[in-house]
Parts: C-alpha cells; sequence; structure tokens
C-alpha cells in the first residue's frame, strides 16, 4: 500500500544477493510524528516536532545555502549527516570551545534545560521576553547547536539534546562514572 502511493521503496540489497531492502526517504522520515515506541528524545523524533525556524536553520548549515521549501527535501543533507555516527562524532568534535563547554554543561544537567537556564549557562542576557516566555536570541553558542540540531528546543521554554548526541557528548564522563 506504501508503495504504490510512492511513500516506500524497494531495491536489492547491496549486502545479500536475491534480498530486497524497503527504503523510507529521508524526506517522509523526517515528517512523520512521534510513533509510540520511539525515543521522544531521538534526533528525528526532535526534528520532526521542531518549529519551522529551527528546522529551517538545520537545513540552511548543511546545505551551506538558504534553504527553500519543500524543507523536508532541504533537509536530506542535514539527515546524512546526522544519522551518520561517525559524521556526528566529527562535527560535535568541530564544535568551537565555547559551543563545546556549553552542550557539556546541559549533557550534564540530564540533557535538558529551560531557556532561562540555557541563557545563564551562556551567560547571554535575556533580550526577548514575550507572552511564551524567555526567548533565545538568534546568535548565541545556543542557536549556533540549535542550527546543527545539536540542541533542539521543545514549546514552551526547553531545550533537549537529542539522545544520539548526548551518548557522544557524554561518552567519557560515563566511562570515568563507570571506572570510578
Amino acid at each position: 500500500s506504501l508503495m504504490a502511493r510512492g511513500i516506500l521503496f524497494a531495491r536489492r540489497s547491496s549486502r545479500d544477493e536475491g534480498s530486497y531492502e524497503l527504503v523510507l526517504p529521508h524526506a517522509y522520515l523526517v515528517q512523520l510524528p512521534a510513533w509510540p515506541t520511539e525515543d521522544p528524545r531521538s534526533l528525528r523524533a526532535l526534528v520532526a516536532q521542531a518549529p519551522f525556524e529551527t528546522v529551517s536553520a538545520i537545513a540552511s548549515h548543511y546545505l551551506g545555502r538558504p534553504a527553500t521549501p519543500p524543507i523536508a527535501l532541504a533537509l536530506e543533507a542535514a539527515w546524512e549527516v546526522l544519522t551518520d555516527t561517525q559524521r556526528l562524532v566529527d562535527e560535535i568534535e568541530r564544535l568551537p570551545l565555547l559551543e563545546r563547554r556549553l552542550i557539556e554543561a546541559i549533557e550534564t544537567m540530564g540533557g535538558e534545560v529551560e531557556t532561562t537556564e540555557l541563557l545563564d549557562l551562556e551567560r547571554e542576557p535575556m533580550r526577548l521576553r514575550s507572552a511564551k516566555g524567555v526567548s533565545t536570541t538568534r546568535r548565541g553558542a545556543g542557536f549556533a547547536l540549535e542550527r546543527r540540531a545539536l540542541l533542539i528546543p521543545v514549546h514552551p521554554n526547553r531545550h533537549l539534546i537529542p539522545t544520539e548526541v548526548a551518548e557522544i557528548v557524554g561518552a567519557e564522563r560515563k566511562r570515568e562514572l563507570e571506572s570510578r
């Protein structure tokens, strides 16, 4: 049924002669809402529910140019990096020191912060206040992490580090705890 509608595709497996792989294109995958058994903090689930401004910034960052609608297609370049563990590790290792410290601080706090906590961590004054509460600016380290999909804003005033990113950022701390 999904194949007949052009949503799911079959292709010959490159690993196994005579078998087929079912492929769901990234453009469809990033639009699906989280399903009941999916980790609600996974990259896919968080990006699927992220505000348009965030998704557009992520797509633009990985495309290297402004993203134009349909944003789901523009996200394919981002998705290739974000779903490849080694490329995601490389992306995190290339972070400037300020952004690296910020993401590590958020990870040690459980991977979730309120907007005011985020601003305190990046020592950014609370510049914008609206009916929804405090908003971050589009300049600081928090936004730089958001643009890379390493920190995702969740309504109303929370920011989460996706599970895949938290595992990479907290790996050293986790090893130290286990050895202790």
